[in-house]
């Protein structure tokens, strides 16, 4: 089973969404988690969500996961020792707000199969379907210096990510004139 996942933003990501309608060869299932999009790909059981269990237990049974760029989903694919097949949003497109899931997938190519172009999806997953993620540890072996670093990175790059979540701030004000008969030194 192929397992495709468009986290749990509000904008759709139809652009993924529809791409896994090419994935299911020879019959092979592909469930997809389609959260706010609309599009409904022919052959693949579809869901806007799913509870966290059923979602880990979907997971559990996939032999490749497809995923966003967004570090807790990838994380279902690095805890289960697969490599997930990555397609970052493009915010260019309307798929989120802003580029960090670009920014982050490029900072994990050596982990992932990360695809630019959804042209290229299904050979990514064939690619993944061979690989095992030998570095990374599994659900039952924490390894606290990983996750330290994997928190850094997010919080490096979450950080680095303009604010595009509300209005803009006002520009700084001025500051006020200096009082009449006052020094520049003052």
């Amino acid at each position: 089973m192929i397992l495709v996942l468009t986290g749990t933003h509000h904008q759709p990501f139809d652009r993924l969404v529809a791409a896994a309608a090419g994935l299911g060869a020879d019959g092979e299932d592909v469930v997809v988690q389609a959260g706010a999009s609309a599009v409904r790909p022919a052959g693949c059981r579809v869901q806007a969500w799913w509870p966290p269990d059923d979602l880990a237990r979907l997971a559990d049974e996939a032999a490749v996961i497809v995923s966003h760029g967004g570090p807790g989903s990838l994380f279902l694919a690095w805890e289960r020792g697969r490599v997930p097949v990555v397609v970052p949003r493009d915010p260019s497109r309307g798929e989120h707000v802003d580029d960090h899931q670009q920014r982050f997938a490029r900072t994990i190519e050596d982990r992932a199969r990360v695809v630019w172009d959804v042209r290229d999806l299904a050979g990514a997953v064939d690619i993944a379907r061979t690989m095992l993620e030998p570095g990374l540890p599994r659900r039952d072996e924490a390894d606290p210096a990983f996750v330290r670093r994997f928190a850094a990175t997010v919080r490096a790059l979450v950080r680095g990510a303009p604010d595009r979540s509300g209005p803009p701030e006002p520009p700084p004000a001025r500051p006020a004139p200096p009082p009449p008969g006052a020094r520049p030194d003052e």
